[in-house]
């Protein structure tokens, strides 16, 4: 049986969830129930489209 990828960025495995038409619905509803004009809808990033910057603090050594 294949094991199946989890999301990175949310609930539920990769290739699941709401397709186009579904999405622009969402979008729709949202936008005529919060009054905010039209809303665009993007894709979620993909993991190697993300770069985190180097941290600003380092882990705490016990001896120190």
């Amino acid at each position: 049986m294949e094991r199946r990828q989890r999301k990175f960025w949310g609930w539920g495995y990769e290739g699941d969830g709401p397709n186009a038409n579904q999405r622009k619905a969402i979008a729709e509803a949202f936008a005529a129930r919060f009054n905010t004009g039209p809303l665009a809808i993007v894709e979620p990033p993909r993991l190697e489209e993300i770069e985190l910057r180097r941290p600003r603090l380092s882990p705490h050594s016990h001896g120190e």
